[in-house]
């Protein structure tokens, strides 16, 4: 009997910790494909970054939308890869042949970011290495094509203009690759030495012919209006010759006496003493 006891006290250990082994294997299992499902279904996206679907059993990429940043899940068989879509700077320096075929070093600095709306399309048609496959590329294209039609003069001389020009054309080109030009700066032009100096000679010269103009176009606007005023006063006095007569310097030069006479100081008045008649006054003090 003792035996027969012992003998099932063991079955049943042994039945015990077969079953145990399995609920632990299970349990293992189950914590497995919890942290399998975080790992592929469960996807974060931080800050600055937007993400697009590829979805295995649909088409692949998802071009009706983009994901933004927060908490999402998917299907472990599909898969979402994520963009930085903030603001980026590529830098480019190279070497391009101007019109004449003279040789100039150019270095610019591209500032641009992706449009979140063409996300997908971006994704689908260009890839995550989009800067060494379409802005590398299509930003030394774009400088070589306007350098190409014009010479170091005129580059050197209208930097300003050579850099719009360079951020109109670039900006049509980034928009048809799905990103947004948001500026070009121009860093750095340099020409060979020779055509430098050539360059800066000439725009001394033509500074000096600029002056020299000026100071001759305001000479000849100082004679202009120094003819009007002397025509303005002979106007003048030739109208106040006209307008005076005898009489009135009569008139007037009776009312002065009169005036004089209600003065404080002693003097003499002879009546019809002066030329023309008017009186003559001795002043002979207090």
């Amino acid at each position: 009997m003792v035996s027969e006891n012992e003998d099932q006290v063991k079955k049943h250990r042994r039945s015990f910790d077969h079953h145990l082994t399995y609920k632990v294997l299970g349990l293992l299992l189950f914590a497995l494909l919890i942290v399998v499902t975080i790992k592929f279904c469960v996807v974060t996206i931080s800050s600055g970054h937007c993400g697009v679907l590829w979805q295995r059993f649909f088409n692949g990429t998802r071009v009706d939308r983009f994901y933004d940043e927060g908490l999402h899940v998917i299907f472990p068989w599909d898969r979402m890869i994520i963009y930085d879509i903030r603001a980026q700077t590529i830098r480019e320096k190279l070497t391009v042949l101007s019109s004449n075929g003279l040789p100039i070093e150019i270095e610019i600095a591209a500032y641009f970011k992706i449009d979140r709306e063409n996300l997908p399309n971006l994704h689908k048609n260009i890839g995550p290495n989009y800067a060494g496959i379409v802005i590398a590329p299509m930003t030394k294209a774009i400088i070589r094509n306007i350098t190409g039609q014009l010479t170091p003069e005129e580059i050197f001389s209208n930097q300003k203009e050579f850099n719009s020009r360079l951020n109109i054309q670039a900006y049509i080109e980034y928009t048809r690759n799905y990103l947004k030009l948001l500026n070009i700066y121009l860093m750095r032009i340099s020409l060979p030495e020779t055509i430098s100096k050539a360059i800066e000679q000439k725009l001394v010269q033509k500074e000096k012919i600029t002056e020299k103009m000026y100071a001759i176009a305001a000479e000849k606007n100082e004679a202009i209006r120094k003819e009007e005023e002397a025509k303005g006063i002979k106007t003048y006095n030739k109208t106040v010759a006209s307008s005076i007569s005898p009489n009135i310097l009569t008139w007037h030069g009776i009312d002065a006496t009169r005036k004089i006479s209600e003065s404080p100081n002693a003097k003499t008045i002879i009546i019809g003493g002066g030329k023309e008649g008017l009186p003559v006054i001795l002043n002979e003090g207090k």
